[in-house]
């Protein structure tokens, strides 16, 4: 295996990219093979020493390009010159390295913990970014909605991301009020099942027989319904 010097940051700034064309879509294919399904290193997920995750996307070159030049500075030195391949810019594309480049990738990554790595990318244009569980993603949608009444609630409330100023996508309050109306699962499946036209006799079976779960009671006593 030989040694291979540490790249240093000129590397980066002097080196000219020409990818070659994507695989074509008239090509066969298989599953985990192609740009968008697992295949491409430069699109995928990645665990970390924690056994916690990084999501890298940087399909365009000079996203992959701040990806690929944190990710080699952040190699310790004694590491990096153990591998005897690379991954450079002018082989993004270069379909027949892929499985070495992800393997590169994957053996980079479960050096340090994903929050290290995040930090490594973090402000930068390099599209890799930290998998949350949903803890954290309600801890961090919480300092935005604390002024709204939200923080209380944010942990059970699906929210799109990322949180945007002008347009948050806060969940809507009930009629005006302060109160958020949180649509609970099957809160209106009588409601529904009147609206197709289901009797109540039917209705009341479905409750019994155990097909409406938590909404068995409201079922049954209906209006107009009978034990």
């Amino acid at each position: 295996m030989n040694a291979m010097k540490r790249p240093s940051s000129r590397l980066f700034s002097t080196m000219s990219f020409a990818p070659s064309p994507p695989p074509s879509s008239s090509q066969p294919t298989t599953r985990m093979s192609n740009l968008l399904d697992g295949g491409a290193p430069f699109y995928n997920i990645y665990t970390c020493a924690d056994h916690r995750w990084i999501s890298v996307g940087c399909l365009e070159p000079q996203f992959f390009r701040a990806f690929l030049e944190r990710f080699l500075r952040a190699l310790p030195s004694d590491v990096l010159d153990q591998e005897d391949w690379v991954p450079t810019l002018e082989g993004q594309y270069q379909k027949e390295d892929w499985t070495k480049m992800k393997s590169f990738f994957e053996r980079g990554f479960k050096l340090f913990d994903r929050n290290h790595w995040a930090n490594i990318f973090d402000g930068s244009d390099a599209c890799a970014v930290p998998v949350l569980s949903p803890s954290e993603a309600a801890v961090l949608a919480a300092p935005a909605d604390t002024t709204n009444g939200l923080a209380s609630h944010i942990e059970s409330i699906p929210v799109p991301h990322p949180r945007l100023s002008r347009t948050p996508a806060r969940p809507p309050p009930d009629h005006g009020s302060s109160t958020l109306d949180i649509l609970l699962p099957g809160q209106h499946t009588n409601e529904i099942l009147m609206e197709l036209g289901i009797r109540q006799d039917e209705r009341k079976k479905l409750a019994l027989d155990g097909a409406l779960g938590s909404l068995e009671k409201e079922v049954i006593q209906a209006p107009g319904a009978k034990l």
